[in-house]
């Protein structure tokens, strides 16, 4: 284990500690150059933050794709969010192929790229790659059951929410905005 020396400016915190049954922190390690590497050394902690990055990252290139998109080619059609959605399927694809059959990676690289930046970039893409992943294995008819019935279900579920938003928890009249005002 690596050792460093906090230096006497750090901030540290006296005997202060958090117990949990599964992990104890103290935080006097945490707030040492010492905690911190210690921290980074534990493999739950490396994913979490990896897979962090990869969404904070993700959300962001959906943000701006999707609005350079729509602005572009106009909002009668979501293009914004199809070539967000093609576009994470196609990394989705040749990030598999690299990290499956040319590895080895390590695991939190995987992690941010897949489940972090293409997790908040597209979920379009886990679903077609878990569609893949049951042809793959010959199980066809779960892939066409899943293939078709996560659109039908999403887009039924999307109307209950939009049912349960309007008539079972209407806004009050005083928040409506006016017929006069736009």
């Amino acid at each position: 284990m690596r050792r460093f020396v906090t230096p006497k400016y750090w901030p540290v915190c006296q005997g202060w500690s958090w117990r949990s049954p599964s992990f104890t922190v103290n935080f006097e390690s945490l707030v040492s150059f010492e905690g911190i590497a210690i921290m980074f050394e534990k493999a739950h902690i490396r994913a979490a933050i990896a897979v962090s990055l990869g969404a904070i990252s993700g959300a962001l290139c959906r943000h701006y794709l999707s609005a350079a998109l729509s602005q572009r080619f106009g909002i009668a059609f979501p293009w914004g969010t199809l070539g967000v959605n093609l576009s994470g399927c196609l990394v989705m694809g040749w990030l598999i192929v690299v990290f499956v059959q040319r590895g080895p990676y390590k695991p939190e690289i995987g992690l941010m790229l897949t489940t972090g930046f293409l997790g908040a970039y597209t979920t379009f893409s886990t679903y077609e790659l878990d569609m893949a992943n049951l042809a793959d294995r010959s199980y066809l008819s779960s892939s066409v059951i899943y293939g078709l019935g996560s659109p039908l279900l999403g887009l039924m579920c999307l109307a209950l929410g939009r049912f349960m938003a309007t008539y079972l928890w209407p806004r009050a009249a005083r928040d409506r905005p006016s017929p006069d005002e736009s």
